[in-house]
């Protein structure tokens, strides 16, 4: 069995749930703030990111529905793994081919 991750990339402005904040991220300090703000000691760079729990790819645990629900802590991995197929759709990246007149279709 072959596990295939199906994830969503997260990116700053990620859509999530209406009403709810996008994702966000960036740097938050480059190597060259961080070494001046350090007196020329050291210098990391450092990136922040904060997204709600309704963001990207999640799975909303059976708590999230009710107080006597399990937490997703507690949710068994393998119910995540699922059988699927994959469909090779090529002609969703080609450009469209003029039609031809019923008259000239063979």
């Amino acid at each position: 069995m072959k596990i295939v991750d199906l994830s969503r990339e997260l990116y700053h402005r990620t859509p999530s749930y209406p009403g709810h904040p996008p994702v966000m991220h960036g740097v938050w300090k480059t190597h060259e703030e961080s070494f001046a703000e350090s007196g020329n000691v050291h210098g990391l760079a450092s990136m922040f990111i904060s997204m709600v729990d309704h963001a990207g790819t999640h799975i909303d645990a059976p708590r999230h529905f009710g107080k006597s629900g399990i937490s997703i802590d507690e949710y068994p991995l393998e119910k995540c793994i699922v059988p699927g197929i994959c469909i090779d759709l090529p002609t969703l990246h080609r450009a469209p081919r003029l039609r031809l007149p019923i008259s000239r279709r063979r």
